[in-house]
């Protein structure tokens, strides 16, 4: 599938999944076993928004060998999801956008594991290359966070800028063999 939308599009996302037909934002929590493979998105303002919600976290959630080009904000983000697999995924964020100054190639928000995140290849990220923040896992089923490869453009220049960015409570969290 190759999705293009309008240059610096902020009411356009390649794929949304939520609770709410008309709000991006809300949870939902019937998404489940979405499987988002060998895809190209051009612009728009995000590629991929995934949310579920506390009590019922999304699960099979499965993003893998898509390229996303100029996202204006977020490359791929997901929110109460459980286990995801994020995986060779090739994001370029838009470098002429003012607000990419604040978005991340990969966001996970409340992902609670074990998820990986790994072999992702980010460009241009505006503040952090991938932004974990809150999620999970077991001591003997531990998330990964291995092998991605993070840099060129970073845009924001603040004290909040990074390459990876763990925040808030995050468990058994394993980071290998990343480059930034």
């Amino acid at each position: 599938c190759h999705l293009d939308f309008p240059d610096f599009a902020e009411d356009f996302a390649g794929i949304i999944a939520s609770g709410n037909p008309t709000n991006l934002f809300i949870g939902g929590n019937t998404v489940n076993n979405l499987v988002v493979a060998f895809n190209t998105f051009n612009y728009g303002y995000q590629a991929m928004r995934i949310n579920g919600q506390s009590a019922t976290r999304l699960t099979g959630i499965d993003i893998r060998d898509n390229v996303i080009n100029n996202a204006n904000y977020h490359g791929i983000y997901l929110s109460q999801v459980w286990a995801p697999q994020i995986r060779r995924n090739k994001i370029n964020i838009n470098t002429a956008d003012p607000v990419s100054t604040l978005g991340s190639g990969i966001l996970l928000s409340h992902a609670h594991g074990p998820y990986v995140v790994s072999r992702n290849s980010i460009k241009n990220p505006g503040q952090h290359g991938i932004y974990v923040s809150g999620g999970l896992a077991e001591s003997t089923a531990r998330s990964l966070l291995v092998n991605n490869v993070i840099g060129g453009g970073f845009r924001n220049e603040g004290d909040l800028a990074s390459g990876i960015r763990v925040a808030g409570t995050v468990s058994n969290l394993n980071m290998y063999y990343n480059s930034v």
